[in-house]
């Protein structure tokens, strides 16, 4: 009986040692991951709306955040957003850049984890050009009456970028037309 209770005593330590081992690098690194990820969505946003000199945060509320895109004379010139939509192998972000008619400007996936070599051609220009210069009323895949051509092999990753696109698009509208966004007008 005595080498059990010297057996759980020796697990015991090993796994509070392991344990401790990793809320020490995970404290360590946590800040290090958090800033890579701000400047990987802040080059998105400069990839999604090419002429903005600077973006401007704004949170209307607690579950909502947009960037507005300024050029170099100040000037307003659309918006960029990131959003997320569960595709086929688990969660898509996607950044998107508007113009101020809440026209395609482009999109940016920064992450997926779709079936290699079949979901993942929607990170390929190919797949996301199709949606530049598209309006909101356009985002559909071309069988449901859209302009978008599906992926083969990929109907729910390529249907789930484009709804994530045509929701961040109805949202942002929610607050900038007659919403909160006339304040910085």
């Amino acid at each position: 009986m005595n080498i059990y209770i010297k057996f759980s005593v020796v697990l015991f330590l090993v796994v509070a040692i392991s344990c401790g081992l990793l809320a020490f690098v995970n404290k360590q690194t946590k800040p290090i991951i958090q800033n890579n990820e701000e400047i990987a969505q802040e080059r998105a946003r400069k990839d999604v709306v090419s002429s903005a000199h600077k973006f401007v945060q704004v949170k209307p509320d607690s579950t909502f955040i947009y960037y507005r895109a300024i050029d170099i004379n100040d000037n307003h010139i659309g918006y960029s957003l990131l959003t997320t939509e569960r595709g086929y192998s688990g969660d898509i972000q996607v950044m998107v850049g508007l113009n101020t008619n809440y026209e395609v400007l482009n999109i940016k996936v920064i992450s997926q984890t779709e079936t290699p070599g079949l979901g993942t051609a929607i990170v390929l220009p190919k797949f996301t050009d199709m949606f530049k210069g598209l309006k909101q009323g356009d985002l559909k895949i071309e069988r449901d009456g859209g302009k978008i051509k599906n992926i083969t092999g990929a109907t729910i990753s390529t249907k789930a970028v484009t709804r994530s696109v045509n929701n961040a698009i109805s949202r942002l509208i929610g607050y900038t037309i007659g919403g909160e966004d006339e304040l910085f007008e």
